[in-house]
């Protein structure tokens, strides 16, 4: 804490002032720089409290005064023929004179010699000068034997003394001033609960532990519990160093639903003196009446709300699954649509008996269960609907209305006419990533028994023989890797027919032989037809069904009887066979005219 620099007399030459502190003593030392061994004084000043002495002489006579007031002297009579220390003074001011003690009643010290004083410690109890404080302020110096003598060495160094004079009157002022923390109790606080929920059934076990982390016992301390702002509880407890104490307070449930903000206080005044204030206080979130409150909610929802927005719900995904219905998807799917209708009228059934109970006292809560089981399964539907189109991905409505497909997916027209029951009008192709598309529109006013069939071509190789895929005599100028065959069952004679498509085949010729695919388990067909025949069809047919998506395809649609034999009456694009005879219905065909179509 001091350093002296002074090269000083040699009998009298400090080095270095030492302090330190635990919770029972000051601990004070010097070293020195004697190379000798003479009779002379060490003093020590301290300042531990306001007032004390600033006179001219201090405590044993020497012209040494102090700028600031000392509270205690110590001094040391060096015995300089024997080298040791020959006695001494633990000295308190009174205010108005100074205390004597012999140094050893009151101080416990030590020293080391040779050529004079070496080293000097002490151990000052701090009961001995006051108690415990914050601050102390010190100097030590050394001084002649006699009195009226003066001070030659300090430490800390101060500037009224030089080394040479030893009966000049010295004032110091340069004090080592040390900061002791004073030990305060430390306390903490936290808050924690076995529920965050509290219902009817299920109140809350609260436990608040205040800690004292500090050195100190703490006594008579409050301890408050609030509810927001309402005081719950209040303790008073004592806790001591290093422990805590655990209190606990039964939180029951009440009609003030919500979220209540419950505050542990630890000494809400201030009326201990804390190392640190800034952690005395801990909350904690509780919800209370959750349950009751949703139920509630569910009942008003369930009187109020969902009757008015369920109906327009129901009807938006009432329309949803009767377009599904129209859709004419692949059997597949059958089971699927069929689902939606299930639960679409299991949604209504359950909503009806939800407003036939919502009314009806103690039953209102399960009436509001019933209604809002009924919403949120309609909005499940709806959102499974969605995601059924969305994973068929059709980019056109294959529902028997071309009104989605237009001139630039046109790839043939009719311009030769034919009969009434078999006349072919356009021919469109459009495609996606997953499906390729035909469309087929008639003029027909007359519903025959016919079949209608397309050829494929899309790579290389492929069928080129004298009748096709349903024994037809159609055969091919180019090789053709898939046909496809649709039979309309139109009146014949005396047998009325269905006036519909009643079989459908996709034909895949493998190199050997033809695969069949039955369509309306596989694709997507819808079309329009009746007593005047068919008018329109569509198709989406998966590419993985025709071998994956080509860079092109080459395409021709006809109409052949409705037996094994018979050949093509009509063509779209048209072909010039289907005019070469005057027995179409049964004569040879040999189709080389297709609509290129090109893939990207």
């Amino acid at each position: 804490m001091g350093v002296s620099n002074l090269d000083g007399p040699d009998g009298a030459d400090l080095n270095k002032l030492y302090v330190s502190y635990d919770e029972q003593y000051l601990y004070v030392a010097i070293t020195t720089n004697n190379t000798a061994s003479w009779g002379v004084v060490y003093g020590f000043g301290f300042d531990v409290k306001e007032g004390g002495y600033t006179g001219d002489t201090d405590a044993w006579d020497r012209k040494i005064g102090f700028s600031r007031g000392v509270d205690y002297e110590i001094y040391f009579w060096y015995d300089g023929g024997n080298d040791v220390i020959g006695g001494g003074n633990f000295i308190t001011w009174t205010g108005n004179g100074w205390d004597y003690k012999d140094v050893g009643s009151v101080v416990t010290y030590d020293f080391t010699t040779g050529n004079g004083l070496q080293v000097l410690e002490m151990a000052i109890p701090w009961d001995a000068i006051g108690g415990r404080t914050s601050e102390v302020a010190l100097i030590a110096w050394v001084a002649g034997g006699a009195k009226g003598d003066s001070a030659v060495d300090t430490v800390p160094l101060d500037p009224a003394v030089d080394g040479n004079d030893w009966t000049d009157q010295d004032v110091l002022s340069n004090f080592a001033v040390i900061e002791i923390p004073i030990p305060k109790p430390e306390l903490t606080v936290s808050i924690s609960s076995d529920v965050l929920n509290v219902e009817q059934w299920q109140p809350a076990n609260i436990t608040i532990t205040v800690k004292n982390i500090g050195e100190v016992d703490a006594q008579n301390v409050t301890v408050e519990l609030y509810d927001g702002d309402a005081l719950l509880k209040s303790w008073l407890i004592n806790v001591s160093a290093h422990s805590e104490v655990k209190l606990g307070y039964l939180y029951r449930y009440s009609d003030a639903w919500g979220v209540h903000t419950i505050k542990a206080v630890v000494d809400p005044n201030n009326e201990i003196e804390e190392a640190n204030e800034d952690n005395n206080v801990a909350t904690l979130d509780i919800v209370v009446g959750q349950v009751a409150e949703r139920q509630n909610k569910l009942i008003r929802l369930g009187m109020y709300v969902w009757p008015r927005t369920y109906p327009e719900e129901y009807e938006k995904t009432k329309l949803l699954v009767e377009n599904i219905s129209s859709m004419s998807l692949p059997a597949k799917y059958a089971e699927t649509v069929k689902g939606f209708e299930l639960k679409l009228n299991e949604s209504l059934k359950l909503f009806n008996e939800g407003k036939s109970l919502i009314y009806m006292p103690n039953y209102e809560l399960r009436g509001a269960l019933k209604i809002f089981s009924a919403y949120i399964r309609l909005v499940k539907l709806q959102r499974e609907i969605s995601e059924f189109l969305e994973s068929l991905e059709f980019k056109k409505k294959i529902d028997g209305f071309l009104t989605d497909w237009d001139e630039s997916s046109l790839v043939a027209q009719n311009k030769v006419g034919a009969g009434a029951g078999a006349y072919l009008d356009s021919l469109y192709v459009d495609y996606d990533d997953k499906y390729l598309y035909i469309a087929l529109s008639t003029k027909n006013t007359e519903s025959w028994r016919i079949a209608y069939g397309f050829a494929l071509d899309y790579r290389e190789g492929g069928y080129t023989g004298d009748a096709d895929a349903w024994g037809r005599k159609i055969g091919f100028a180019r090789g053709v890797d898939a046909e496809i065959y649709l039979y309309w069952n139109g009146p014949f004679f005396e047998n009325p027919g269905t006036n519909t498509i009643t079989s459908a085949e996709l034909a895949v010729w493998n190199g050997a032989g033809w695969e069949y695919y039955k369509l309306f388990e596989n694709a997507a067909i819808g079309y329009l037809g009746n007593d005047k025949g068919l008018q329109s069809l569509e198709m989406a047919i998966p590419w993985e069904l025709l071998g994956g998506k080509p860079e092109k395809i080459s395409i021709v649609a006809w109409i052949t009887g409705a037996n094994p034999g018979d050949s093509a009456v009509i063509t779209i694009p048209d072909d010039p066979s289907v005019h070469d005879s005057d027995n179409e219905w049964g004569d040879m065909d040999t189709i080389s005219t297709f609509a290129e179509v090109y893939i990207r």
